[in-house]
């Protein structure tokens, strides 16, 4: 027998919830503000994500040769030594003239491979050509005086070389030593030689003193 079902009771479905899932909308997120993260499980939220900051490169250092030579510093001349010759650079023949050579120890700047370098030159001697085919005089003194006698009248144009050792500072405040000798050669005075004479007089200045005795 068919039973009678309580009003408002039923078996098909009504107007009316039908015990289904109850579903809430998803909120909208609100716009993210400073310091919000901008990522959500690999899901990008709307902010801009600032761009990485590249490390400020640190400069490179300059490298500087440890080996410098001589040939190097072609485009340095260092001082011209000082000569002094007393009496005009004159003397008689046979008659000893020195000659004295000086010079200081003194820096010079410049460019040595691209670098700017500050470079030291000391004098180590001097090698003095007389001008008269004679054998140059060589010496280490610095000042030296150099004494040679000529044989012959005549004017004698001479040459001074001027030895010197060297350092050279780089940027980097180190001085190196430079390999080689550096020389210089420039003209030195020139020499007048004058031949003496006699003449038979009546009397000397001894016996007789006159105006140019």
């Amino acid at each position: 027998m068919p039973t009678s079902s309580e009003p408002g009771e039923g078996t098909g479905s009504d107007d009316g919830d039908s015990g289904g899932d109850d579903t809430t909308p998803n909120p909208v997120p609100a716009p993210p503000g400073p310091g919000d993260l901008c990522w959500d499980n690999l899901t990008p939220l709307g902010c801009t994500t600032p761009a990485p900051t590249e490390p400020t490169p640190t400069p490179t250092q300059p490298t500087y040769p440890d080996t410098i030579y001589n040939t190097d510093l072609i485009s340095f001349t260092p001082h011209d030594p000082t000569a002094t010759v007393p009496n005009e650079a004159m003397a008689l023949i046979n008659t000893p003239l020195p000659i004295t050579l000086t010079t200081t120890t003194h820096s010079l700047t410049g460019t040595v491979l691209t670098h700017p370098v500050t470079v030291t030159f000391t004098p180590t001697g001097y090698s003095l050509d007389h001008g008269d085919n004679t054998a140059p005089t060589h010496t280490a003194d610095n000042p030296a005086t150099v004494s040679h006698t000529y044989a012959a009248r005549g004017q004698y144009p001479t040459t001074v070389t001027t030895s010197y050792t060297a350092t050279i500072t780089f940027p980097d405040g180190i001085p190196r030593p430079v390999r080689g000798t550096i020389t210089i050669t420039t003209p030195g005075p020139t020499i007048r030689i004058l031949a003496a004479h006699t003449a038979p007089v009546r009397t000397t200045c001894t016996t007789t003193p006159a105006p140019g005795c």
